[in-house]
């Protein structure tokens, strides 16, 4: 939460210039940001709605499969953000949370790859994600059951991300 909060309050103020920020922890519906410019209190629904598109990275609900939308072109709130993960990722994501600590963890995060970035043409690393048994996909299993914790299995596959680019 902590990196979310960092990226949506980043953006929040240099990207559209909101002064008024407070950040609320509710428990049950996790953490909200309530904007209390006077002028922000004046937008329409659609403008609002907009606002949280600009900010959504994830797309899909309950009845659609989640996945990561990326353009080609690589939206500036996007680089922003990644220079703040890079920060805290290990950390949080890796160690405190161990998101890739067993293989149902793992496929989970994976599963959020789009289908479009695992095209031969598009990224070296397609078939990691797909079902279809591949050695990068074997090589990657084997590293992440041979790995002993988040950190080395996010080292094994950024070492083979890194050779085919």
């Amino acid at each position: 939460m902590t990196m979310a909060i960092r990226i949506i309050d980043r953006a929040l103020k240099e990207d559209f210039g909101f002064k008024h920020r407070l950040w609320v922890y509710s428990g049950r519906r996790g953490v909200h940001c309530w904007v209390c410019d006077e002028s922000v209190r004046k937008l329409s629904s659609a403008v609002r709605s907009g606002i949280v598109e600009y900010l959504s990275l994830i797309k899909g609900g309950q009845d659609v499969k989640k996945k990561v939308h990326l353009s080609e072109k690589i939206h500036p709130f996007i680089r922003k953000s990644i220079n703040i993960i890079k920060k805290y990722f290990e950390e949080y994501a890796l160690v405190n949370q161990d998101i890739l600590k067993n293989k149902e963890s793992w496929d989970k995060i994976l599963a959020l790859v789009p289908e479009n970035i695992l095209s031969r043409d598009h990224f070296c690393v397609s078939y990691l994600f797909l079902n279809d048994p591949s050695p990068i996909h074997d090589e990657l299993q084997q590293g992440f059951q041979k790995s002993q914790n988040s950190l080395q299995r996010w080292e094994h596959l950024k070492k083979v991300a890194s050779r085919c680019q």
